[in-house]
């Protein structure tokens, strides 16, 4: 696999898919993705692009819990037809694929994904059915140059002119993985951004940036569930946001789109720099689905649970009360748990610190906690993060984290780890170099914690 980025070798990789799936004319297409912001949005573009094209579709939105094969099996046996499979921000196990799918010679299989590949699934020669445009195979980074919607919609593009109206949806989607104010888009994320912009379907607001809290009517709110940055002297509580607001002359009931350049200063005074950035509006949208962050951030919290519910947000102007509520329930209990990291008792080795969290702690709430933890520094640069919970009666979820600091100097990211990881304990995982997610039987779970010291050996 390639480590130097090499954009014109993956976008020729890009055109050759496009080009086999023009070629093929299917006339009943499998839509399987992942169901957080990114994948979902994914997901919509497929199936809204083959319904431009008028071609067949079901659309699968899962966690994958089962083997590729299984699935496979599961899925063909019950829809009958299926000619091209497409798999988008899910896909990175690819020697496993290439397996099953050269037992499925009619059918075509299309990964658009962006999870770097882990070592024991690379391929070297693919079958002539399986058509993989993972940009990482071309040294492109899976978060900060392309995200699996911005994939998925430089493939869209090119089979109809009308895909192009709906390129606020990778803008949305990419939203929740680059976890950056949009003025520090780049790459592949941002040539979709400057064509939504060009398109009219998304503007970009100038002046503070508190992704999380943009779309709160009051600026005490804004500060309070800001997530990037997390103001650690407020650590999430509106009474703090509202005090200190309160103590520098500024009125924490103002509305942070309506501060002119005057209270843009005043605000940066009291919590820094850090602020200033710009935010994506989304044309024709109301509320929470106005802002690209907290549109991603909640179409993920609600496909955690619910997929057709979250996949019924994307084409809402307004969210409804109960997605409204469900939103600032879960944004108050990560914000404190953001608040209180610090002050947990964790278990720490030389190159990592683990958390385990208590019986209140969903899959997406672990996910975040460890993401937001990272992002916003709240842990040492030179030691990994692991953040455990209990899933269900069977399983453990873990997630790793780390910073681009720990990846250059330990010369490992957290994808390789969690297969390192995954190969003594069992279980299924992967990831980036920064992040990553494992899942396991609770025993293999007890078993790991009593050796935690693995995690130093396994660097």
């Amino acid at each position: 696999m390639r480590t130097m980025v090499d954009t014109t070798n993956f976008f020729t990789e890009l055109e050759f898919g496009i080009a086999a799936f023009q070629d093929l004319k299917p006339k009943h297409v499998l839509s399987v993705s992942h169901n957080d912001g990114d994948g979902l949005t994914a997901s919509a573009l497929i199936c809204k692009t083959m319904d431009f094209l008028r071609v067949e579709r079901v659309q699968k939105i899962f966690e994958r819990s089962e083997s590729w094969e299984n699935f496979f099996d599961s899925m063909m046996g019950k829809y009958k037809g299926i000619d091209a499979v497409f798999l988008t921000d899910l896909g990175a196990e690819e020697k496993q694929l290439c397996a099953t799918f050269q037992k499925r010679k009619g059918v075509h299989l299309f990964i658009l994904d962006h999870h770097k590949i882990s070592s024991s699934e690379q391929v070297d020669a693919y079958p002539e059915n399986v058509h993989s445009m993972n940009p990482t195979r071309f040294g492109l980074d899976g978060l900060r140059d392309i995200a699996g919607s911005t994939l998925t919609y430089l493939f869209c593009e090119k089979l109809s002119p009308r895909v192009r109206k709906l390129s606020w949806l990778p803008v949305v989607g990419m939203a929740g993985d680059i976890l950056k104010s949009a003025d520090k888009y780049v790459s592949c994320n941002k040539q979709v951004l400057d064509i939504a912009l060009e398109e009219g379907v998304v503007s970009l607001h100038d002046g503070v940036a508190f992704l999380g809290g943009m779309a709160e009517n009051k600026l005490q709110d804004t500060l309070s569930f800001s997530l990037l940055p997390f103001l650690k002297e407020i650590g999430g509580s509106h009474n703090k946001a509202r005090e200190l607001l309160t103590r520098a002359g500024i009125d924490p009931g103002k509305n942070v789109i309506a501060l002119g350049n005057d209270d843009i200063e005043d605000v940066v005074k009291v919590v820094g720099e850090a602020i200033r950035g710009q935010t994506v509006l989304i044309a024709g949208k109301e509320g929470l689905l106005r802002h690209s962050f907290e549109y991603n951030f909640l179409v993920s919290i609600v496909g955690d649970k619910r997929h057709e519910d979250a996949l019924r947000l994307l084409d809402l102007k307004k969210p409804q009360a109960v997605f409204v509520k469900e939103y600032t329930t879960y944004m108050q209990q990560l914000v404190t748990y953001l608040g209180r990291i610090n002050s947990k008792i964790s278990i720490e080795g030389s190159s990592y610190k683990f958390f385990e969290l208590g019986p209140d702690a969903t899959k997406q709430l672990v996910s975040d906690i460890a993401s937001f933890t990272s992002v916003n520094n709240l842990l040492t640069r030179e030691k990994l993060l692991v953040i455990a919970a209990k899933e269900s009666g069977k399983e453990y979820k873990l997630s790793f984290r780390c910073t681009p600091e720990f990846v250059k100097a330990k010369k490992i990211g957290m994808g390789i780890l969690i297969e390192k990881c995954s190969k003594k304990y069992g279980g299924r995982g992967g990831g980036h170099d920064l992040a990553g997610g494992w899942t396991m039987p609770v025993e293999s779970y007890q078993e790991f914690k009593k050796n935690l010291k693995d995690i130093d050996a396994f660097i």
